[in-house]
This record gives structure tokens, C-alpha cells and sequence, in this order.
């Protein structure tokens, strides 16, 4: 994976060593490139943590918080993260949340019951009694399977519980284990098979939050409420304990074994209700020929593996013949693959489903599928392939899923016939990155054989090593949120103008990945009119936090005035770029507009005098500049002279005169200064406003007025007659609009500070309002209680003694009065009005109370309506305090008001029922509008709105419309003061005000509320489908929306559109399934609140360094013009550095096979049927534009050339007119490099499958061969004229390179000269037993040595810095129980020459070889074999030669001797003073001795010093059913006189 460098820390190792088991430690150390060297934390809480931590050591650290029981993240030191998905569970939590390793070992509860220690599932056992068997379960859903009868108490062994003789002769055995358990009835003899009670076995079974569903195999699946699988039974089957030939004796009962041949068969389960019954084969459970105990079972458990099988095609093997390994992996699940006639002629698949929710729509730069082989039928390595199939459950056959299986996605030849535990991996990038640009969170890979008649290809895997290793990162999403100058992102004539040449730009930049890494944000920006995006007009920022906004500067200089621009953003994440932003325009205007040239008014003219008055609406137009500019947008305007043009109110010119006229209504009598500005569409504003001043003649609106809406005393008539409040509280007014005084009947008030003063209507001077001249008072008051006695005071106003009037409601008449005193004293005579009904308590009232100073009349107007009292009076002139709540009486406050007061007007005049006053007087309050569900809807979409009169009984009605231009609609309230619900739709994008009136009963309509609404535009994502290289749009393109799995195709100029959609963050992705590499995909996350437009370009997905492939079509086809000869290889120079994969080459090696290698590969570059990358079996830093077992005959040949210049010049390999064998095809092939290390292939002349790529191999690998990229394996997708272009990033991310390195031991001590293979790296160690790989790129490797008769294997080695690994040697011991030793043997001349150096020769004795006994054999130097014993055995040979081609001449000869007695002969094959054409000089002498018991021995004759001829010495034992090697030295041991001695098993 990219990044450089490993800390310094010990980690665990999957190590399996050469039989027997040897503890092998691994250290690493941080690799030569990392500096510092800081230590690495195993793991980090988050992604966040891991990622810091991964970069800061040059290491991998773990993610805790994505740890699963199959899963393991680890962040890789560029950022990027690696993912490792299991097929079985690798750990489990136990009972403190912990992970621990799984252990189904069973202990018992405080309750009695059996529990295994740390599993996957919930299990428990019965530990005797009633209660269930077995139950299993996940969170609170569970099952228990119930025995008709009381248990005994089990014996416990291990995760094995069994309970004797819950029938006559019949256990009951319960294993655990770590994914389900498995229920065997153990019958042990043929009396117990003939009870009757096993015709029919029935387990009652018992669920909670899930039910059990019949499956159309046999088998039960446990569903929970939601409908997902919990766990499957498999089909249920029993066996009995017959044993096939290859196959160790005893059932494995915790394994739930039905090994091959074994008398077996399949027991379909069925739910009768709550019982799940199984009908055993009685035939076979009473036959004759069955061997007891036979064994019966259900099992129920959860898998991610299972196998199918061609000659049982309606079995499932969830379950079922899953432990077949051969000794020593008998305890581990084994995933079997190909064809075997053991016992009978079968192919097996096997299948692994892996979880990929995470890696959905990510980068997936690489991508392995692994396992151990563990067994094999032949030491050769053959190809197993993997497929992406359908996904499996417990009831997967043969029958329904073989027919899913998909293209082969990649080969890879393995084996392990000497049961050396051998990592295989396959690589799956391709596959996988296909799979994650889809919806499918379960990828299923499938293993089957190339040659499914071929038995060469069986093999068994070790299921529980199956790896799914992903390096992946995600996407950064597309900016959002773009902004200009902090204006909103619009386009067209909506775009905004922007007043400075220099505008910030900021977007929020966003990653899937959250915060792990620091994100870059780049603007660019162009002219609308015929620019483009480009690389010049650009600016960034970087180390942005995701979530948070990058911020720019558009630098000084780039933009000009009056210029119309486009802006666009892209987010960086350090790996891969982003989808960019929806684009947004915006207009320079730096250029402010003149002044307005004026402003006219005719109710208020600006002529210094006073006009009009409070409450007076007046007209005022504004003129335009003198000079109007082309985006002359409006004014602006305001009264408040703090107040800047941008806080004035707006207002929009007239398209034709550029006017605008106002209405403005004066609140208060004074003179005013109204400026306006002129205003462009820019929101430039003129440099000074227009300043119109005049003046509001006083006396038409109160003199003083008490709203209390601010929950004071204030006056808002601005004459500064404020009320001072003792005692009172504030409660919702009328209506429950504002607030109103609340007042206690008991010492609440509040008062003016004197008596009213106001201003005097002509001259504006201030002036006293006196109590003995025209006032009137008016309220809107509730009485909350009528106790008590005489009158609760409104309104008053002190004099000495008392009021001079008093507005209160009247205990005695339980009336409203109005009256006033004739002389300021202790008891006056007063006159006064009453209403002409009683008061009810808790109703708002609006009175008016009105006194004429030259009629002296007092009138009461009660709600709007006068009243029939009449009265008239004089009264005093007071000096004292207005007050509210009270009175005054005999010199002292009294009669204080019961209730709530709110709106209190004071005139200094009589209000008349004529003028405009008295009607405001009596309006209602305005309603109260409330929006439950908000103010903000889509267009199309309706807002409810609840309009309310509060509670005022007097408003029956409301009235609304929407925006000024709306309709108007009236709506009658359910009650009286009640409220009412409308719907209001939007037709247009807006902000329209919602304007709504209350209506009495008397028809009065209310101030309006005003609720401002918006209306955007409903959500929708459009596009348009583009290709990233060539900008072209792409028709056909699938765009997926998530979530809702919604899909769109693209159209014929690459639009789509999703409408009709939630408002919420969203995934789009478009995949164009390209072969190969070439595949590529878009995607991005998007928050959609209205319509957004997010162009998707579709890119092929880099590698882990960066390089991506693409086709493409109409390609010429360059010939070569250099002859090149080739037998076997041949090496040429390059005409200039080749970049490759952080290197740089200078030299090639062409191979025939249609491959190119940097790296010297010896001999050859042989062709393997294996896909790309293959670091085990394909070239190192290679280039394959066809790779399969080409023919160059004499009409073929291979060319090179070199064309153009500079940055142009190409240099080329071509073969030219190849075929293959047995075939009359011929085409032509070629690669072009380049400077800058891009990679093309050409083709001519494919005409059928195998010229298009049907059986090659095309693509590229690293300098280490673990990484690559592979466009067709075994895929006839090459097209003549198209070519296929590897190209190198211009920014690349480099691979880590480790090394591993130890000593080779035996008991402890340094093995001097062991021979040591790394893949395709040999190594040979030290005299102090140390040997060393170097240049590794990071990634898992599987080491072996040997030494003579001793082995070592770590099939797991993890590589991802500098590692140390001691490799203790064993002595070998292969799958039939032959060793070999080193022993002190005496030479024994032959003296029976051998006519010809070779021939058959009659053995003295009967030779066991391999279960089978030879009497005869064919010699010659070095080699004797059997091809068809007389017992009829398979057969072999047995080979002893040095490392060289014989030399059979005149002084050379092969010679026998039979020596010994019975049983102890020993007959002897001498190969005598043998040349060699290596060294023709040297002559040596060697033997092979066959031992009556089966020995083998091998000797030399005093070879010469390894100095002079240095040799390997070979010695294979090949029987034709095996195929084993077994052993190889280079000389060293033979010279101390030692030979090599072959052991046979003890009992074969």
C-alpha cells in the first residue's frame, strides 16, 4: 500500500510450520525509508485517530472502532485504509464487551446450563432436566430445540456435550461452536437402530423474536422480525462409520463429518408446527452392511462459506462435509475445489460471501482474495479459478446456484500435496471494484478448478484463512454550500452581481471518511462567454477540516468590471479528487450609481410646514440618478437616521421611469428626514442619499399610549408620558396579541410621573393636556372578578383629594361607568354614564370614554357602540398623575381594578365616531399565525398555517391571502375567538408574506400579520454524465441515487434527473462497466433542499501508485522496424529512462508469450494461465499486452521501434503475425512507451475469441508484483484498432518497500546453507544461519526453507516494514509417513554392469514403495521407476542426480548389486564415474540402495569440494498418485561422508 516506512513493534503472525508445529516469532523494525523511527500504536479509537497516528509513524494502525468479528481496519500511512474481511469469525466479544479470540469450550452457569466461552452466537445446553436441549440466538431473538423427554446430566469434553441414552442405545451428543452448534443422535448398535421411536425424530422447538422457515433443500432457516436470516440449519444428514480408503478412521463428531464414502444420506427436515421432524433411511439405519454407531442430525448455526456439489446436486453443504482435511488439519474447516473418483467421481465448488458495505462507491485501489492450501492431489501447481457467483443460505445446491457462477475473475496455481500449508491469492480488483460501484452489500466469490475433469486440479483450502484484503478511500464528496462574495450560488439572470474585483470564495468541503484527513479545496473560475475551466485562473486552500469551509481570494488583477464569471470548486483528500460543485456565476460591478435626483410627496411636502398627521399614510416617489445606469436596480430608504443603505428598506425601480413610490405613515407628530439612496443590481449604493425633510402636524393621534408590549410603562406616542408600574405582572393582551397589565384589584397600578403633555398641533410646542377641557380615554380591558364594593378604577387621574374622572367598572351596577368630579374634594358631586349591559368577567372589552369641554357631555362608546346614558358635567382642572388600576378618593388612592388592561390612549381632545381615529379604536388585534410544520415548503408543496383570534369573541372571522397580488380568502372561526387551519400552496419560487386579517362581528378588520413564507424549489438533482478524460457526455450511463435505490439513465447527451425526492443527504453514483481497469465511476454525496446540478465524470479507478487504464478506439497500429531474435528471451535497451512504479528503467527483457519485464528474469519469461498481479507466479515489474501461450514461428517474428521526439517519442515492441499452436489464426500485437511512462497496447488481426484475449492475460505489475493492473484475463474483449493505455499519474503515491529477514535454526542452532523461497525470491543462508529478502513491496508472503532432510513453512508472513523472522527447521514428514535422515553409510560397489548405462532389472525382493510393492524396475544413472507394478499400485520413480546433464562415454557405467539376507537385503544402483557436460573435467560416482524394508538410501563417492564443482544434489521419491519432492542440497552435507536415508512409514 502506498506510503513509506513501519514502526517499531511485534505483532502476531499466522505462522504454519512443516510438520511437526513450530513456533515461529516475527519482529518488525521500521524500514530504511522511515524517519523518525516512532513507535505505532496497535490500534486508534477512530478513523479520525488511525489515520493521524498511521501518518505520523509511516505504519499501519488499526481502526478500534471498525473492528468486527470478521472485519479489521487499518489506516495506511498516505490515508488511505485497508480492509480485511473474513469468510468466519476471527474474534468475538465476551460478557465485557471485550474481543477475545473464539473458544466454543463449554463450562456451566450458575443456572445450571452449558454456555461455550466466546462465540459468535448465543448457545446454551441443557445440563440436564426439562428444560431446552439447545438454544441459540443473536440479541433478544433466539430458538431452543427441546427433547421430548427429561436429560441426563451430559459428560462434558471440551465444546462437546453428550447426554447417554436418551434413547435405548442412543446418545444425544451437543457440540458448540463458534456459528452454531451441531445435535447428533448417536445409535450404537443395530438393537438400538431397530426402536421404533427412530422412524420419526421430532424436536419441539421454542422461538422468541424470529420464526423458523422451511427451505425448498431440506433445510430451516431462523428469520427474524425484520425478515433478515439469523442462522440455517443445512439439509440434516446422517452417516455411518464405514471409512473410504484415503481417509484416517473415526467420525469427528464435533465436525459434523460426512466424509465421502461413508454410507450417508441426506434427511430433508420438516416443521410441523412447532416440532422440526426428520424421517430417518431406515434402510440404511437397519442394513446389513452398516457400521455402527451411525450418526443423525439437525444443526443450526450461521456461515459466509459453503460448498455444492455436482453429484448431489439438491444437498447443501451449509452445515454438512465441511472438515475433510487430511491429518493435520482434521479441526479445521475445509473448502474443497475440483473433481475427485474418491470414492466416486464428483466436482466440489466452494463459495465465500464477504461483507463490502463499507467499501460501497469507494477508490478500491487493490483488492486480494486469499486462503491456505492445504491439500492438494499433486506437488505440481495447477490453476484454481475465482468467480463471482449468487449470493448463498443454508439451502445452496448445486442445483440453484452452479447456474450463477460469472466469468472467471482471476486463476491462481497452487499446491500441497505435502501438506505445507501454502498461501494462495488471487487478485480481485477488479471484481471488487466493480461490486462496490453497485448496491450490494454481500460480494460471493466462488472457487472452482480450470479443469473440473482434470483430478490433477483437487484441492482443500482451509476456510478459516479465507481473506477478502481491500485498499480503499473514499471519495471526497463535492463542495457544497458555494458561495460568492457570501452571496447564495444562482445562475443565469439570477447570478448575483459582486462589488469588489478581488471576491472571497468559500465552499464547505466534506470526505465520507469524516475528519481522518485534511482536505484541499480549489477554486477555479472563468469567463461565462467562451471560457473554460483551466489550471491558470485557480487558487486553494488547504488543510481544511472536513465539515468546515475552505475560504479564498479571487487575487487581484484576474477579474475585470462588468466581467460575467463562472465559479466552480473541487475537493483533494490527499489520494483522490472529488466530483466538482454545481457551478455558480456572478457579475463584477464596482461602480456605484449617482444619487437619486429627488423625492416628491403631496401629502407631506417638503415646504417646512406641518402636514398631515399621526396615523396619515403619505405617498413619496423617489427619481432616479440624473444619469441611470444599465443594472439601475432601486433605492433604499429610511427615516432612522442611524440607520446605512444596505440596513434601509428596499425598494425596486420601475422597469420604465426608474421611479419608485412609498407609502410611509407617520407614527409620531415631529419633523422628519427621510434619505434615499440609488441602488444597482450589484447593491452598489450611491455615495450620499437624497435628503427630503418634513414635518407631522400634531393632534390627530393620541396624546399618550401605553401598549405594554414591551412589558413597560413606555409611551409610545413619543411625548414621554412614562408609566411607572408598582405591583402589576404582564399577561398575553386581547386576542393574545403582545402583552397587557395584569393588576390585583388590591394595590397594583401604575402612573405618569404629572399629567399628560403633548405637543400643541400649530407651533409643536409642548402643551399640558388638562382634565377640565375635551379628553378622552380609551382601553381594552378584562375584568377577572366582580367582588367587592363602589368602583374598580381603568383609568384616572389624581387631583389633591380626588380624580377629576374615573373610567371603572361599577360593583353596585356591574356596569362599565364613565364619571367625573365637579371640584377636587373629599366627597364631590359627580355625574357619570353606565353601559347599557352588565360585564361578564374574562371578556375583552374596548370602551372610549369621551368628555366635551363646552358641552361638558360625557360619553361611553362600549366595543365601537355608544351608549344610551347620557350626562352632563363640569369638572376640575387636575395636575397630577394619570393612573392605570386605580383612583383616588378622600385624598388617597382607592378602588384599584381587578383585571387586565391593555392598549391605554389618552387624547387631549373629544375623539369623534366620525374621524379615522375612532375606527382604529375599535379595530380587533391582529390574529396570531402559527406555521406547525415551519415557514419554509417546496413549490408544489403546502404549508399549514393556524390562524388564530385568541380568544377575542368579538373577531368570528379571518381573512388571508398570500403575497400582495394573492387571493383573497375569508374564512369563518369554528367559534367565536376560535381559530381555524388553511393550506397554503406555492406555485413560484419566493418569499411571498402571508397576510392575514381578524373580522368582528361588526365587519372591523384588524392591523394585518404578516408572516413571511418561502417557497424554494422542490428538490431535484440533475446532471449531466461526462467522461473525465475527454470531457465527452456518455449516453446509457446507470446513475443511482441512495438512499431509495433510485436509477436514472443517462439520455443521449448525457443528462439525468431525479425529481420527486425527499429533501436529505443523498449518494449519486454513475458506473460505466468498462472491462477491467477501465471500468469507471463517479460519485459523491449531495444535500439536497432544492435543485442541485452535479455534473458526474466518470473516471477509471487508479491503483495503489496511481497508474489507471483507459481504451481507446481508432488507434493506429505502428509497425516495428527492428528485427529482434528471440528463442526463448531477449534483452534490449530503451531509447530513454522509463518511469515505472517509482522506478526507472533503462533495459527489457521481450518475451515470445506476449510479456515485457524490467527486471532481468533469467532464462525465460514462461506463460502461466494465471491472472494479474500474481506476485507468486507472474513477472515482477512486467508489462503484458498479451500473455498466453503464443506461438512465433517462421511467418512470426518480433519487432521493435523507435518514433517522434522529445515528449512525442514512443519506443515500441511488436509481434508480428503470431498464431497459436494448432491453429490457423494470425494477428499482431504490440506496446508503445512513452517518456512519461504511460503504457499503450495495440492490436491487428484479432479475429476470433483466443486473438481477442480469450485465454491471455493483459495488463501490468509492479516492481514487486503485488500490485497492478489487469484490463482482460481469459476474456475476448481486445478489439483491432482499439488500444489499451496504462497511464502514469502525475502525482503519484508511493509504494512501501520492507524486508524480512532471520536465521534458520535446527534445535536452536544457526542452519549454515538452507535453502530459502520467497514467492519467486530464493535465498540462500549465512554460516551464521542468517538469510535475508530484500525490496519487498508491503503485503502478505509465505517463506519457505529447507535443509537436507528439514523444513521450515510460515505461509502468512506479514510484510509492512523491516521484519524479523527465525524459521526453525523440522523434520519433513509428507502425508504417507516418509522421512529422511542424514546417517553414516558405507559405500557398496556394484559388481553387475548394466548393458547401455540403462534397462530393466528383476529385483531380489519384493520393494514396498507407497502402499504398493515393486518386483521390478527400469534403471539408469541417477534414476530407477515402475510404471506398472505387477500388484498394480500406481507406480513411480525415484531420482538421485547431481545438478547437471550425464555424460554416458566409454569410462562411465551403471552397475547393480544385491547384498544382505532376507528380511534385510539391500540391492544397489551405482551410477560410476559419470562426466558431465557442465564440467566434463569432473567425474563423480553416486548410489541409490533400496532396503527390503523399504529404505531408501543415497551415497556419493568422494564428490569433489562444492569450491570446484559446485552442484545441487536432487533426491525425489515420485509416486505417480502423489507427486512429492523430497529433498535438495547443494553438496555440502555429502562430503563428510554422510547419506541420505529415506524412511518409510512405520505402518503404511
Amino acid at each position: 500500500m502506498p506510503g513509506a516506512g513501519r514502526s517499531r513493534r511485534p505483532v502476531a503472525l499466522l505462522l504454519a510450520l512443516l510438520l511437526p508445529l513450530t513456533a515461529v516469532a516475527a519482529v518488525r523494525t521500521p524500514a530504511a525509508a522511515a524517519a523518525p523511527a516512532t513507535r505505532c500504536p496497535d490500534s486508534a479509537p477512530d478513523e479520525t485517530a488511525a489515520v493521524r497516528a498511521a501518518a505520523a509513524c509511516h505504519g499501519q494502525v488499526e481502526v478500534a472502532s471498525a473492528r468486527g468479528e470478521k472485519v479489521q481496519v487499518l489506516a495506511n500511512p498516505n490515508g488511505s485504509f485497508t480492509a480485511r474481511s473474513a469468510a468466519v469469525v476471527q474474534r468475538v466479544r465476551d460478557a465485557r464487551g471485550r474481543w477475545v479470540a473464539p473458544d466454543p469450550t463449554l463450562h456451566r452457569t450458575v443456572e445450571g446450563r452449558l454456555v461455550p466461552a466466546a462465540t459468535s452466537l448465543a448457545i446454551s445446553f441443557s445440563g440436564g432436566g426439562t428444560g431446552p436441549a439447545a438454544t441459540i440466538g443473536k440479541g433478544s431473538a433466539e430458538v431452543s430445540l427441546h427433547w421430548p423427554t427429561a436429560l441426563p446430566a451430559p459428560r462434558i469434553a471440551g465444546p462437546r456435550a453428550t447426554y447417554p441414552d436418551v434413547l435405548p442405545g442412543v446418545d444425544l451428543v451437543l457440540t458448540a461452536g463458534v456459528e452454531g452448534y451441531s445435535e447428533l443422535l448417536v445409535v450404537r448398535d443395530a438393537r438400538a437402530a431397530a426402536n421404533p421411536a427412530l422412524a420419526t425424530v421430532r424436536f419441539r422447538t421454542t422461538a422468541r423474536g424470529l420464526r423458523l422457515r422451511q427451505g425448498r433443500a431440506g433445510d430451516v432457516t431462523a428469520v427474524d422480525d425484520a425478515g433478515s436470516v439469523l442462522f440455517g440449519s443445512g439439509t440434516p444428514a446422517m452417516w455411518d462409520s464405514s471409512t473410504p480408503g484415503d481417509r484416517a478412521a473415526g467420525p469427528n463428531l464435533g465436525s459434523r463429518l460426512v466424509r465421502p464414502g461413508a454410507r450417508s444420506g441426506a434427511m430433508p427436515v420438516r416443521l410441523a408446527g412447532a416440532d422440526l421432524v426428520i424421517r430417518p433411511d431406515l434402510t440404511m439405519l437397519r442394513a446389513k452392511a452398516t457400521r455402527f454407531p451411525v450418526y443423525i442430525d439437525p444443526a443450526l448455526g450461521k456461515s459466509a462459506w459453503t460448498m455444492i456439489n455436482s453429484t448431489f446436486p439438491s444437498q447443501s453443504y451449509w452445515s454438512y462435509d465441511r472438515q475433510d482435511c487430511p491429518d493435520p488439519y482434521g479441526s479445521i474447516q475445509c473448502a474443497k475445489v475440483g473433481y475427485t473418483t474418491v470414492p466416486q467421481s464428483m466436482i466440489y465448488r466452494s463459495l465465500f460471501a464477504f461483507g463490502i458495505g463499507t467499501l460501497l462507491h469507494k477508490h478500491v485501489q487493490d483488492a486480494k482474495l486469499s486462503m491456505d492450501t492445504v491439500y492438494s492431489y499433486t506437488n505440481t501447481d495447477y490453476g484454481t479459478q475465482v468467480r463471482v457467483t449468487g449470493g448463498i443460505s443454508s439451502g445452496t445446491t448445486w442445483s440453484n446456484n452452479a447456474g450463477s457462477w460469472g466469468a472467471v475473475v482471476a486463476t491462481a496455481n497452487s499446491h500441497a500435496h505435502d501438506r505445507v500449508r501454502r498461501r494462495t491469492e488471487w487478485g480481485v480488483t477488479g471484481a471488487v471494484q466493480k461490486a462496490a460501484g453497485g448496491t450490494n452489500g454481500t460480494l460471493t466469490f466462488g472457487l472452482r478448478a480450470v479443469d473440473e475433469s482434470d483430478k490433477n486440479h483437487w484441492k482443500k483450502f482451509d476456510a478459516g484463512t479465507a481473506l477478502l484484503t481491500v485498499i480503499y478511500n473514499s471519495y471526497p464528496n463535492a463542495p457544497d454550500n458555494l458561495s460568492v462574495a457570501n452571496g447564495p450560488c444562482r445562475t443565469g439572470t439570477a447570478r448575483p452581481y459582486v462589488r469588489t474585483l478581488t471576491p472571497a470564495l468559500s465552499a464547505r468541503l466534506t470526505d465520507p471518511d469524516g475528519t481522518a484527513r485534511l482536505l484541499k479545496g480549489t477554486f477555479y473560475w472563468w469567463k461565462l462567454s467562451g471560457g473554460s475551466r483551466n489550471g491558470t485562473d485557480s487558487v486553494a486552500q488547504g488543510s481544511v477540516v472536513a465539515g468546515q469551509y475552505a475560504h479564498v481570494t479571487i487575487p487581484a488583477g484576474r477579474l475585470t468590471d462588468g466581467g460575467i464569471y463562472v465559479v466552480q470548486a473541487i475537493t483533494y483528500d490527499g489520494i483522490d479528487s472529488g466530483q466538482y460543485s454545481t457551478t455558480c456565476e456572478f457579475q463584477v460591478d464596482v461602480t456605484p450609481p449617482g444619487a437619486p435626483s429627488g423625492v416628491t410627496s403631496t401629502t407631506y411636502p417638503n415646504d417646512g410646514q406641518a402636514h398631515g398627521g399621526v396615523g396619515t399614510a403619505g405617498s413619496f416617489t423617489f427619481k432616479p440618478p440624473t444619469t441611470v445606469p444599465a443594472d439601475f436596480d432601486g433605492y433604499a430608504y429610511t427615516l432612522d437616521p442611524g440607520v446605512s443603505a444596505a440596513s434601509a428598506t428596499q425598494v425596486t425601480a420601475g422597469a420604465t421611469d426608474h421611479t419608485a413610490t412609498v407609502s410611509l405613515t407617520p407614527v409620531v407628530d415631529q419633523t422628519y428626514n427621510l434619505r434615499v439612496w440609488s441602488r444597482d443590481k450589484a447593491g452598489n449604493f450611491s455615495t450620499s442619499p437624497y435628503t427630503y425633510t418634513f414635518s407631522v402636524r400634531a393632534g390627530t393621534g393620541p396624546d399618550a399610549r401605553w401598549m405594554f408590549d414591551d412589558q413597560a410603562g413606555t409611551d409610545i406616542s413619543a411625548h414621554g408620558n412614562t408609566l411607572t408600574v408598582t405591583g402589576g405582572s404582564w399577561v398575553a393582551g386581547r386576542g393574545s396579541f403582545g402583552k397587557a397589565l395584569l393588576l390585583d384589584g388590591t394595590a397594583a397600578y401604575a402612573a405618569t410621573g404629572g399629567p399628560i403633555t403633548t405637543r400643541d398641533p400649530q407651533t409643536g410646542g409642548p402643551v399640558t393636556v388638562h382634565s377640565n377641557r375635551s379628553f378622552s380615554v380609551a382601553t381594552t380591558v378584562r375584568l377577572d372578578s366582580t367582588a367587592g364594593s363602589g368602583q374598580r378604577v381603568i383609568v384616572a387621574q389624581d387631583g389633591s383629594r380626588t380624580s377629576p374622572f374615573l373610567l371603572s367598572y361599577s360593583v353596585t351596577d356591574k356596569k362599565w361607568r364613565f364619571a367625573v368630579a365637579g371640584s377636587d374634594a373629599d366627597a364631590p358631586a359627580t355625574v357619570a354614564v353606565l353601559s347599557n349591559t352588565t360585564v361578564a368577567t374574562g371578556v375583552w372589552t374596548r370602551l372610549l370614554a369621551t368628555y366635551d369641554g363646552t358641552t361638558h357631555a360625557l360619553k361611553l362608546y362600549v366595543n365601537g357602540v355608544l351608549q344610551t346614558a347620557t350626562a352632563t358635567g363640569t369638572t376640575f382642572d387636575a395636575t397630577g398623575p394619570v393612573t392605570v388600576g386605580r383612583g383616588r378618593w378622600a385624598g388617597a388612592p382607592a378602588a384599584y381594578f381587578p383585571g387586565a388592561v391593555d392598549d391605554v390612549r389618552v387624547y387631549g381632545r373629544a375623539v369623534l365616531s366620525t374621524e379615522s381615529e375612532f375606527t382604529l379604536l375599535q379595530l380587533p388585534n391582529p390574529p396570531i399565525v402559527t406555521t406547525p410544520g415551519g415557514t419554509t415548503a417546496y413549490v408544489g408543496q403546502s404549508l399549514s398555517a393556524v390562524l388564530s383570534a385568541g380568544g377575542d369573541p368579538a373577531v368570528t372571522k379571518v381573512q388571508y391571502q398570500l403575497g400582495v397580488s394573492g387571493t383573497v380568502t375569508t374564512v369563518a372561526l369554528p367559534t367565536a375567538g376560535g381559530q381555524t387551519t388553511v393550506s397554503l400552496t406555492g406555485t413560484t419560487v419566493g418569499t411571498p408574506m402571508l397576510l392575514v386579517q381578524g373580522i368582528d362581528t361588526a365587519g372591523a378588520k384588524s392591523p394585518v400579520t404578516s408572516t413571511l413564507l418561502t417557497f424554494k424549489e422542490a428538490p431535484a438533482l440533475t446532471g449531466q454524465v461526462v467522461d473525465a478524460i475527454t470531457d465527452a457526455p456518455l449516453a446509457g450511463i446507470t446513475v443511482e441515487l441512495n438512499p431509495g435505490n433510485l436509477t436514472r439513465t443517462t439520455s443521449a447527451t448525457g443528462t439525468y434527473s431525479f425529481t420527486g425526492i425527499a429533501a436529505g443527504t443523498y449518494e449519486v453514483t454513475a458506473t460505466n462497466g468498462g472491462n477491467g481497469c477501465a471500468g469507471e465511476i463517479a460519485t459523491t454525496e449531495v444535500d439536497l433542499d432544492r435543485v442541485v446540478t452535479i455534473d458526474l465524470r466518470l473516471a477509471p479507478e487508479s491503483d495503489v501508485y496511481g497508474y489507471t487504464c483507459k481504451t481507446t478506439p481508432n488507434t493506429p497500429f505502428v509497425a516495428g522496424t527492428t528485427k529482434l531474435s528471440v528463442l526463448n528471451l531477449a534483452q534490449i535497451a530503451l531509447p530513454f529512462p522509463l518511469p515505472y512504479y517509482g522506478r526507472t528503467y533503462s533495459a527489457a527483457w521481450v518475451s515470445p508469450y506476449g510479456a515485457v519485464t524490467f527486471k532481468d528474469p533469467g532464462d525465460t519469461i514462461p506463460f502461466r494461465a494465471v491472472s494479474l498481479p500474481d506476485r507468486a507466479k507472474a513477472p515482477h515489474a512486467a508489462v503484458f499486452p498479451f500473455w498466453d501461450d503464443v506461438y512465433v514461428d517462421s511467418q512470426s517474428s518480433i519487432w521493435t521501434a523507435t518514433t517522434g521526439s522529445g515528449a512525442g517519442q514512443r519506443f515500441l515492441v511488436e509481434w508480428r503475425n503470431v498464431t497459436f499452436y494448432n491453429s490457423s489464426a494470425r494477428f499482431s500485437f504490440e506496446v508503445q512507451f512513452a517518456p512519461d511512462g504511460n503504457i499503450t497496447f495495440s492490436y491487428s488481426g484479432a479475429t476470433d475469441d483466443r486473438s481477442k484475449g480469450g485465454s491471455a492475460a493483459v495488463g501490468i505489475t509492479s516492481p514487486g508484483g503485488g500490485y497492478g493492473l489487469e484490463y482482460s484475463f481469459q476474456d475476448p474483449v481486445l478489439t483491432s484498432g482499439t488500444a489499451v493505455t496504462f497511464v502514469a499519474p502525475a502525482d503519484p503515491w508511493p509504494l512501501s518497500y520492507g524486508s524480512l529477514s532471520g536465521t534458520v535454526l535446527r534445535d536452536g542452532h544457526p542452519v549454515r546453507q538452507a535453502q530459502l523461497v520467497l514467492g519467486q525470491e530464493v535465498a540462500t543462508s549465512d554460516d551464521l544461519g542468517h538469510y535475508s529478502f530484500g525490496d519487498l513491496e508491503w503485503g502478505t508472503y509465505g517463506v519457505e526453507a529447507n535443509q537436507a532432510c528439514d523444513a521450515a513453512n510460515a505461509p502468512n508472513v506479514e510484510v509492512d516494514g523491516d521484519v524479523t523472522l527465525d524459521l526453525p527447521l523440522t523434520t519433513y514428514v509428507d502425508d504417507y509417513g516418509y522421512s529422511c535422515t542424514w546417517e553414516q553409510e558405507a559405500w557398496i560397489p556394484g559388481d553387475t554392469v548394466v548393458p547401455g548405462g540403462a534397462g530393466d532389472v528383476t529385483l531380489p525382493f519384493a520393494f514396498p514403495f507407497y502402499g504398493g510393492h515393486w518386483t521390478s524396475a527400469y534403471v539408469c544413472p541417477g534414476q530407477l521407476w515402475n510404471d506398472s507394478p505387477a500388484d498394480g499400485s500406481a507406480g513411480g520413480e525415484i531420482e538421485f542426480w547431481p545438478g547437471g546433464n550425464r555424460i554416458y562415454d566409454a569410462q562411465s557405467s551403471t552397475l547393480t548389486a544385491v547384498v544382505g539376507t532376507a528380511p534385510n537385503r539391500q540391492f544397489v544402483i551405482e551410477a560410476r564415474n559419470y562426466s558431465f557436460e557442465e564440467r566434463p573435467d569432473v567425474r563423480l560416482s553416486w548410489e541409490t540402495i533400496l532396503g527390503e524394508d523399504g529404505t531408501v538410501k543415497m551415497i556419493f563417492k568422494d564428490p569433489p569440494d562444492p569450491s570446484v564443482m559446485p552442484y545441487i544434489a536432487a533426491i525425489y521419491l515420485h509416486p505417480y498418485d502423489h507427486d512429492a519432492r523430497w529433498f535438495e542440497d547443494n553438496g555440502e552435507g555429502f562430503p563428510t561422508g554422510k547419506s541420505v536415508v529415506i524412511h518409510p512409514p512405520v505402518t503404511p
